[in-house]
């Protein structure tokens, strides 16, 4: 399941935190469950990762959970961190260092950290409009790339026809379906600063070379 790691999840210089402003700025909170699931002969129990995301201009914190696991990952330009609350334990990289990664041309950074583009994304890397329906009553459209042979060889998204944000994701690449889902989203007026800074008394590494997987 190490591959599937890169869809979720996971994972300002102290200094700087610290030093933040006591100010709030506009946000929009929202929760995303991912259950990614071998198929074929290698199928088991999906892996099911949970996050609450809290995004505030280039800023964002992601709390995450999957098994007994919990983690919590820091934007804050120019770093990120991600933080184990049960250890009090954290790594810190630099934002230089990072390297994000393609699903088939689709850049899975935006499924949290900038969901609002994933339509653009699309539709740039070849999805059609196949239906208009309805999820829950709120109005969608449906996305749909089928792509035989290809690394990704099939995407289907339902985006709310209102402000084009994801309210369900669907992929096949090899052996794995992958299938998120968003709810609660909530614009809120005021995001406090503080939840985007490392809490008191977590213990930090600082990473020197960049993480073996792709960050959001």
């Amino acid at each position: 399941m190490k591959r599937s790691i890169y869809f979720c999840v996971a994972l300002a210089p102290l200094a700087i935190a610290s030093a933040l402003p006591a100010r709030a700025t506009p946000g929009l909170g929202f929760d995303v469950t991912a259950r990614i699931a071998a198929a074929g002969k290698s199928s088991g129990a999906p892996q099911v990762v949970q996050a609450h995301v809290l995004l505030s201009g280039q800023r964002a914190r992601i709390d995450t959970s999957a098994g007994r696991t919990r983690a919590i990952v820091l934007y804050s330009p120019p770093f990120v961190y991600r933080l184990l609350p049960d250890s009090k334990a954290g790594v810190k990289w630099n934002l230089s260092k990072v390297r994000g990664g393609k699903f088939g041309g689709f850049d899975p950074q935006q499924l949290l950290r900038n969901p609002s583009q994933i339509r653009a994304s699309l539709v740039q890397n070849g999805a059609k409009l196949t239906e208009r329906s309805q999820i829950g009553g709120v109005p969608v459209d449906v996305y749909e790339q089928n792509r035989p042979g290809q690394s990704v060889s099939h995407v289907k998204a339902w985006i709310r026809r209102a402000d084009s944000l994801p309210l369900r994701f669907e992929a096949q690449s090899g052996g794995l379906n992958v299938v998120a889902t968003w709810s609660r989203y909530t614009h809120m007026a005021n995001a406090p600063a503080s939840k985007f800074a490392v809490p008191k008394g977590f213990s930090i590494r600082e990473a020197q070379n960049p993480p073996l997987i792709p960050l959001l």
